[in-house]
């Protein structure tokens, strides 16, 4: 069995990772989500658990039925562009 923790928030939020990623988006109404640490994961790479369907982004895998985990960089685009799954 395989697992992902992510239950320790940083005292970062996504309006953090636009900034760095230099993606904009100052009026998502994303910026303000808090970012969680857990493992077993890389420092210098982030997971995205999300509701919806792995086909909508690239590097992504079906969880189960309705939810997926991305580690692309296009989700957060369209984070930045106040677009993206409503729950993650």
């Amino acid at each position: 069995m395989h697992g992902v923790i992510t239950n320790r928030p940083l005292e970062i939020t996504l309006e953090a990772l636009f900034d760095q990623l230099e993606l904009g988006g100052e009026t998502s109404p994303h910026r303000n989500a808090p970012v969680y640490y857990g493992g077993p994961m890389h420092k210098d790479r982030g997971f995205i658990l999300h509701v919806g369907d792995s086909q909508q982004w690239d590097s992504s895998i079906q969880v189960e039925d309705g939810i997926a985990l991305t580690t692309s960089l296009d989700i957060l685009k369209a984070f930045a562009a106040g677009e993206g799954p409503e729950h993650f």
